[in-house]
């Protein structure tokens, strides 16, 4: 049975958005490497409760090795999401799977709206450009997907 066209669209919604949070810990990890922990620190504020200017790096040796393992690690798990992501998208494109759509859904919505609700809703950081472009996506993939699915197996 061919995947419906749908379904396709939204599988390249849930890619490109796995794409973009491949390049977010590519360019963290660069940061950090060139630039340190303050300018990482400045990059993930700029809300109402956390301005940029205000935003200061630990300063003892065991505070700052502590930030920086729970950053990265941070950075790490959305570039596991991503990886997962890209996956599923692609399986969507070629077999139009139900649970995988599930999956999908529950992967990255759990990582893209936790995000937003303690990062962007509790002020610590501005909605950005790229953040509103993820939040697109990933509702453009979900409404989607959910279209060609349905019009395949029910429809």
């Amino acid at each position: 049975m061919a995947v419906h066209i749908a379904t396709k669209a939204g599988s390249i919604c849930f890619g490109l958005w796995g794409l973009m949070h491949i390049i977010l810990p590519i360019s963290v990890f660069n940061d950090f490497r060139t630039k340190g922990l303050l300018e990482v620190l400045r990059y993930l504020s700029g809300g109402k409760k956390n301005p940029t200017a205000s935003v200061a790096a630990p300063e003892k040796p065991s505070q700052k090795e502590f930030t920086s393992a729970l950053l990265k690690t941070f950075i790490c798990n959305v570039g596991g999401a991503a990886i997962v992501s890209i996956a599923i998208a692609y399986k969507l494109w070629t077999e139009a799977d139900l649970f995988l759509f599930g999956l999908e859904l529950i992967i990255t919505g759990f990582t893209e709206w936790t995000f937003i609700y303690f990062m962007c809703n509790q002020g610590i950081i501005d909605m950005k450009g790229e953040l509103v472009v993820n939040i697109v996506l990933w509702i453009a993939g979900a409404i989607l997907t959910s279209i060609g699915l349905y019009l395949q197996y029910i429809g």
